[in-house]
């Protein structure tokens, strides 16, 4: 095992989202003496199962797993963890989310009340409680999946998560059997932006009853047995399923009604359904809506949206957008790259519309695009 090496693994299915992975990861401060590979799994059977090949494949000792939508902004990050985990042999897995307590259900994904991370999902920065001041690592019961950062290697157990949720959970008890601590970064700002769309829930409540029965005799504080809370728990997943599933009808009507030519009454639609606004997996086809509108009425012609388009470039299009603007917001832009990109392709008014929906220093990026105080224009 090579101690001074870190490899970065990422399960991938989007080549866009892994290159602007890539980017951030290539801006990070290596600390002297050490050096930095990187493995992506593109034909993984589930998380487990890409992670475990990578980690098999890898001579470093530190390992740090991410999503392909985390994007390292922390330039120095890797300083801090190797202070971490040099000073603490027990501290054998980190995050940047995690509980403190065990949902008493196993149900994880309310269950996170330490950290902080820039995200998609409004307010599109998220505070848990904070660590004290004092201390660089606050121990956890569980960390998000988002990224986890590891000084030793413990299998993943794709014997029993042969998917894509849960994983985290239980790499974070696999950690903990064997006498080593999970524990999230004590960080000043984020040290990661999560680009993520929305979360899919159609088979987290599976693995959920798959983590109990694995790991129910470790967990005590769990009810079980509770038959009313089972009740309410089962009500409340199939009102998340049923909503899934509608989503999932929407956007299939959606695509076929625009790839039939018809994306003006799909915006429309859009526009006037205000409880279409709820579901997550129609933000982008939202933001298309948005856009649309915006330049119709300030520039009396819609040219980001066009028939001369297929969605799929319109989406990328998007990503684009975001991706450049997010460069700028977070200081990770190389020098007027990204500026001349956005200012040379899209219009102000398109720009602008992304500007006020994803980015959180809103302020600061207009500045740097020029827009002129509150106008939508911006200067030549």
């Amino acid at each position: 095992m090579d101690e001074h090496k870190i490899a970065f693994i990422v399960c991938t299915n989007d080549e866009i989202y892994l290159q602007e992975c890539i980017y951030y990861i290539n801006r990070l401060e290596v600390p002297s003496g050490y050096e930095i590979e990187f493995f992506s799994v593109t034909e993984s059977s589930s998380m487990c199962n890409g992670y475990q090949i990578a980690m098999k494949s890898s001579t470093a000792k530190y390992k740090i797993y991410l999503h392909q939508d985390t994007f390292l902004i922390h330039t120095k990050m890797l300083y801090e963890m190797l202070d971490i985990f040099l000073d603490d042999s027990k501290m054998g897995l980190l995050g940047v989310i995690g509980a403190t307590q065990w949902n008493k259900d196993g149900y994880m994904l309310s269950s996170w009340d330490t950290g902080c991370i820039f995200e998609n999902i409004p307010p599109l920065f998220t505070s848990y409680k904070r660590v004290e001041q004092k201390n660089r690592v606050y121990q956890v019961k569980a960390i998000d999946g988002l990224i986890m950062m590891t000084q030793y290697d413990i299998s993943w157990r794709e014997d029993i998560f042969d998917g894509w949720d849960y994983y985290d959970i239980s790499q974070s008890l696999e950690f903990q059997k064997r006498g080593y601590q999970a524990g999230v970064v004590n960080q000043k700002e984020p040290w990661c932006y999560h680009c993520n769309h929305y979360s899919k829930v159609k088979n987290y409540y599976r693995y959920k009853d798959i983590f109990i029965k694995e790991y129910e005799s470790l967990l005590p504080e769990l009810h079980l047995r509770d038959e009313k809370r089972q009740l309410q728990n089962a009500d409340y997943m199939k009102l998340h399923l049923e909503k899934e599933q509608l989503g999932e009808l929407l956007v299939k009507n959606f695509n076929r009604k625009i790839e039939e030519g018809n994306i003006r009454e799909v915006l429309d639609e859009l526009r006037q359904e205000e409880k279409l606004a709820d579901f997550e997996c129609l933000k982008e086809y939202k933001m298309l809506q948005i856009i649309r509108d915006l330049e119709k009425k300030l520039l009396e012609k819609s040219v980001f949206v066009t028939s001369k388009k297929s969605l799929e470039e319109m989406l990328e299009d998007i990503h684009e957008i975001l991706f450049l603007l997010k460069r700028i917001e977070f200081r990770a832009q190389t020098k007027e790259v990204e500026v001349h990109l956005l200012k040379s392709k899209y219009t102000s008014v398109a720009v602008l519309a992304v500007i006020t929906i994803y980015t959180f220093d809103k302020t600061y990026v207009k500045d740097q695009l020029g827009y002129a105080g509150e106008g939508y224009l911006w200067k030549d």
